[in-house]
């Protein structure tokens, strides 16, 4: 080294990338394929290395999706404190009560959830497309350029085993017969807020059991539809990418289960027209507070109500 040379020492410290809501298995799945685009980087040439920077974008896509999924999982967990919380002198639930809760935050996240994980299924396709020289970033053409392949590429037809297991993407991410998706129209047309049916509303019954019916909105259950894009997208992308980066593993889809637990019902699917079922209510969010509004209910929800400590532990109570 010449006088004029300088010695820099550095330290590097990797970040600790927040997996979200993924169990620890599927946590360890994705680090596996990490490893794998990290091990291979450093044999590739120019090409291959652009290739597998592509596929990494696709697990920064899923990292973002997957922060949006922790927040939804917390506002469940914020919920269940609020049901139950700590203190003697806070007011719980006691049987016979029902209360209502505000959901215009989780509501604002959950359009997010539905932004981001539109987004990583887009990165996902360019991906893969590009692998078969059919570039493009519309998640809904996938399957299409898959079909095309899969005939002569075991890739293309164990990823269309994959997306036909998805079945919540539809409708929620993707337009379905021309009917736009949910995500769509919170882009152009709405918001979760202002499409929304009914609040958060909890019911103590007479025996202390807890029938909690979730936020809803154009249809779909916020904590609901929230827990099962937490499973799917995840699959999608990174089942997706072990196929196409050659990943020795038996990782399958039913193994993408979130690790929490949705304890919200949805309240539209127990509406019934008649019938001797229980009389129940849930609170709609209007400008100025709440208005209640009543439905007879298959008697089944009954079977959904809770042990209060079911919501302590996936709450603060």
């Amino acid at each position: 080294m010449s006088q004029d040379s300088e010695t820099v020492g550095f330290l590097a410290i990797q970040q600790k990338q927040d997996s979200g809501s993924l169990s620890s298995e599927a946590s360890e799945f994705m680090q596996l394929i990490k490893g794998k685009v990290s091990s291979e980087w450093k044999l590739a040439d120019e090409a291959e290395q652009r290739r597998l920077a592509s596929a990494g974008a696709c697990i920064d896509r899923l990292v973002g999706f997957l922060l949006q999924v922790k927040r939804l999982r917390q506002h469940a967990s914020d919920l269940h404190g609020r049901m139950f919380p700590h203190g003697d002198d806070s007011p719980s639930l006691m049987p016979g009560m029902s209360a209502a809760y505000q959901a215009q935050n989780a509501c604002t996240d959950f359009e997010s959830l539905l932004f981001h994980g539109r987004a990583t299924l887009d990165r996902l396709t360019l991906f893969i497309t590009s692998e078969h020289k059919q570039r493009t970033d519309r998640y809904p053409a996938l399957g299409p350029v898959l079909e095309n392949f899969s005939h002569k590429d075991r890739r293309a037809e164990a990823v269309l085993d994959v997306l036909a297991s998805a079945s919540s993407l539809p409708g929620t991410l993707t337009d379905v017969d021309g009917a736009r998706s949910l995500r769509s129209l919170v882009t152009h047309r709405t918001s979760i807020t202002e499409g929304t049916t009914n609040a958060f509303t909890a019911h103590c019954l007479e025996d202390g059991q807890v029938l909690l019916f979730d936020c809803e909105a154009m249809g779909y259950p916020v904590l609901g539809t929230a827990h099962m894009l937490a499973k799917e997208v995840p699959a999608v992308v990174l089942l997706a990418l072990s196929e196409y980066l050659e990943v020795d593993s038996t990782f399958g889809f039913s193994e993408f289960e979130p690790p929490w637990a949705n304890l919200a019902v949805s309240f539209s699917e127990f509406v019934v027209s008649g019938g001797d079922g229980p009389l129940m209510f849930v609170c709609r969010m209007l400008p100025d507070g709440f208005s209640m509004h009543k439905e007879r209910m298959n008697p089944g929800v009954l079977d959904l109500a809770r042990q209060p400590d079911e919501f302590k532990m996936e709450g603060g109570g």
